[in-house]
């Protein structure tokens, strides 16, 4: 019985297993996205206190009630997106690259301007953390700090996989996403 738990635990942990990835992956059923004033790929600077913040659209997600809808963004910083490696699996760890998504409601989303717009490839996108500023002021300062963190040196995904004070935050191309 016990080497069955073991079998189990084995396999689970193992990078080879797809859920890992497929549980991180942005899900937009039951969401029209088509009367969106933004849409995926598309780049904007956000204007706070005369600061540009760059985002790019790379998720959509509905409320509980379903009455209101929210952009995901990820924040750019000269042409590469704020994201996180993090380890996958105990045996033959592997690197998940992961993005940072940062959620608006639509209706809050005001001062800004169109950049550009991005054909992507939503299989490269998952995500790696999420937040959900209550205005424009924690919005600059969670960039500004996203900024900071990844002023740090990275630590490798595959040691010190357990550790919490790893520093998994990093800058991925925007290419990486693209189609």
């Amino acid at each position: 019985m016990l080497y069955i738990v073991f079998l189990f635990f084995v396999g689970a942990c193992s990078p080879s297993s797809n859920n890992t990835l497929n549980q991180f992956k942005p899900n937009w059923e039951g969401i029209d996205i088509s009367t969106l004033d933004l849409q995926f790929g598309q780049e904007i600077a956000i204007t706070i206190n005369h600061v540009d913040v760059p985002v790019i659209v790379v998720d959509f997600n509905d409320d509980e009630a379903g009455e209101k809808t929210w952009y995901g963004f990820c924040f750019i910083n000269n042409h590469q997106l704020f994201g996180r490696q993090i380890p996958s699996g105990f045996i033959n760890t592997t690197c998940v690259d992961l993005l940072d998504f940062i959620y608006l409601e639509t209706s809050l989303l005001e001062n800004y301007c169109h950049i550009k717009y991005h054909q992507l490839d939503r299989d490269q996108i998952s995500m790696g953390s999420i937040e959900i500023p209550n205005n424009y002021a924690a919005l600059l300062s969670s960039y500004r700090y996203g900024m900071v963190l990844r002023e740090k040196t990275q630590a490798p995904c595959t040691k010190n996989i357990t550790s919490r004070t790893a520093v998994r935050e990093c800058y991925f191309p925007l290419e990486k996403i693209k189609q």
